[in-house]
Order: structure tokens, then C-alpha cells, then sequence
């Protein structure tokens, strides 16, 4: 079943609550959101991943984003 299915299927009504100040709200957080990690590397924007992986990491203090 895809994601699509499933949603309509949880949330059959959930169309009668998209309204354009409900978009406008999310569309806010996700901005101040994104402005948030964006501010932890100094720039205007930035977005959180996850990896698996390790990374490797020579120098801290050559990083070019505020580490400590």
C-alpha cells in the first residue's frame, strides 16, 4: 500500500483542513525551521541529515562551520 493510500485511509478528512493559512503556517515552520540549522553553520538556511556512516573529521578547528 503506498503513502498516498495509507494517508487517505488514516486521514480521509484531512483536505477540509487545508486551508491557505494552514499552508502558510507550515510553510513558516519549515522556514524558521531550516533558518535554525542554517544559523548553527552560519548561513541563512541550512537542513539536519543523519548518516549511518561515520565521518571522518581531521581537524575540528578546519571545519569551516562552528564546531565547539
Amino acid at each position: 500500500m503506498g503513502v498516498t493510500t495509507r494517508v487517505n485511509a488514516e486521514l480521509p478528512d484531512a483536505h477540509l483542513h487545508n486551508t491557505d493559512e494552514t499552508r502558510r503556517v507550515v510553510v513558516e515552520l519549515i522556514r524558521v525551521q531550516n533558518a535554525h540549522y542554517g544559523s548553527l553553520i552560519r548561513a541563512a538556511y541550512g537542513e539536519p541529515f543523519m548518516t549511518q556512516e561515520t565521518v571522518r573529521v581531521d581537524d575540528v578547528v578546519t571545519m569551516g562551520v562552528r564546531s565547539i
